[in-house]
C-alpha cells in the first residue's frame, strides 16, 4: 500500500503489486483504496492475499470481489454474465444482451470517463435518465431502439 498527499492536502492510498508480478501474468493492476486508512488497509489485505496465492502457484480462482473495480458497473455487468440469469438467456440473444450493456457501459461522461467505471452507489435514476438521452441522441441521430435495447 502506498500513501499520496494530493493537492487538496488529503492524504490517499493506493495498491500496487511489483512490475516483476505484472510481466509475469498477474492479472490486477494498481488499485486506488481511497482515503479511509482503515477501510484501504482492509482492501489492500484481501488483495494482498491474492497476490499470494499466485506467487505460491495456487493460481486460486478470481473472485470478482478481489477484482480492481469492485462495486462499479462494470463489476455488476460481469457479475451478471457469470450468473445463472444470463446462462438462462438463449444462446442467440446473448449478444445482443453484451452489446447493449456494453454499449451502456462505454457512454463517455463530461469529465471525459466511462459509464461503466462509476460506483454504483453514485448512479440515480436522475444519472440513468441522462444516459438514455445520451444513448438516444447517438452518433447518427435519434437512436430510440437502440436507447431502449441498452436500458433493457
Amino acid at each position: 500500500m502506498v500513501e499520496k498527499r494530493l493537492r487538496s492536502g488529503n492524504v490517499a492510498f493506493y495498491w500496487n503489486p511489483r512490475r516483476a508480478d505484472i510481466t509475469a501474468g498477474f492479472t490486477l493492476h494498481c488499485e486506488a483504496l481511497g482515503q479511509d486508512y482503515g477501510a484501504a488497509i482492509r482492501r489492500a489485505n484481501e488483495l494482498n492475499r491474492h497476490l499470494d496465492d499466485w506467487r505460491g502457484g495456487r493460481r486460486a480462482v478470481k473472485d470478482l470481489g478481489l477484482q480492481p473495480g469492485f462495486g462499479t458497473l462494470d463489476w455488476l455487468i460481469e457479475r451478471y454474465y457469470r450468473s445463472r440469469a444470463f446462462a438462462k438467456v438463449s444462446a442467440r440473444a446473448q449478444p445482443e444482451y453484451r452489446w447493449g450493456l456494453h454499449t451502456t457501459a462505454d457512454v463517455k461522461l463530461k469529465n471525459g470517463g466511462r459509464a461503466g467505471a462509476l460506483p454504483l452507489k453514485a448512479i440515480s435514476a436522475r444519472f440513468v435518465d441522462k444516459l438514455y438521452e445520451k444513448i438516444l441522441a447517438g452518433v447518427r441521430g435519434n437512436r430510440v431502439r437502440t436507447a431502449n435495447a441498452c436500458m433493457t
